[in-house]
């Protein structure tokens, strides 16, 4: 796929003015970053684990791609998730900042994967939440270059999220927000690799997504 940088460049400018704004109304927390509230923040690690449960972080390199505050970090070491690494990068500079002051131990950069993909793997895990979400010109291209670049940066597996196309009734759609269909995003993964699950059985909230998890090599499972 052929990018188109200054297309890119642009929205990126936009969100990086969007998170600032909200940074400046209310500080570093779960408003600046879009959830809207922190107990949404905290879903989504949940949902996380319940994708990828915690043995299989412990002891394991992990890039987060659009970081944020890198509070996912915190989040898995209070549940005794000890990483050998943690790595973010994200588009937003002020947010780096204020995660290097918080988290010296890990390393974190700024970074755009579309304009600036990894050339190797670079982590045994990269996780991704809510980077695909929002509208980009060739958005259904875009997101397939997306995975297929995330899963390149990963030594084992690649976790992402996104908003689904199966639709909460109760809640209303959002002209910024794509939808994606699950089961085309299953099937365009599973062009990188025969090793990838979707989870779609977790609640809403407040809008229904999904987990895909691409692996390298099988899942390891207790024998028989």
């Amino acid at each position: 796929m052929t990018i188109d940088k200054a297309a890119v460049a642009r929205i990126n400018r936009q969100t990086v003015d969007r998170y600032d704004r909200r940074l400046s109304e209310k500080g570093p927390g779960a408003y600046a970053l879009g959830w809207g509230k922190k107990r949404y923040q905290t879903k989504r690690f949940f949902d996380l684990l319940h994708a990828l449960p915690a043995a299989e972080w412990r002891g394991r390199s992990v890039l987060d791609v659009g970081c944020g505050l890198a509070d996912l970090y915190p989040f898995l070491r209070r549940r005794g998730v000890l990483l050998r690494s943690y790595r973010g990068a994200d588009i937003n500079p002020r947010l780096l900042e204020i995660a290097e002051g918080r988290y010296p131990d890990c390393r974190f950069e700024e970074r755009d994967i579309m304009l600036a993909p990894y050339r190797n793997p670079v982590a045994d895990i990269v996780v991704s939440l809510g980077v695909i979400n929002f509208k980009t010109p060739g958005h259904a291209a875009y997101t397939r270059e997306f995975i297929r670049r995330t899963f390149a940066a990963a030594r084992r597996i690649l976790v992402l999220n996104a908003i689904s196309d199966v639709h909460n009734d109760d809640y209303p759609r959002e002209d910024f927000i794509h939808y994606h269909a699950p089961a085309a995003i299953l099937s365009f993964a599973q062009t990188l690799t025969p090793f990838c699950s979707l989870i779609h059985d977790y609640e809403g909230l407040p809008q229904h997504e999904f987990m895909l998890v691409m692996r390298r090599r099988p899942k390891e499972t207790d024998a028989l």
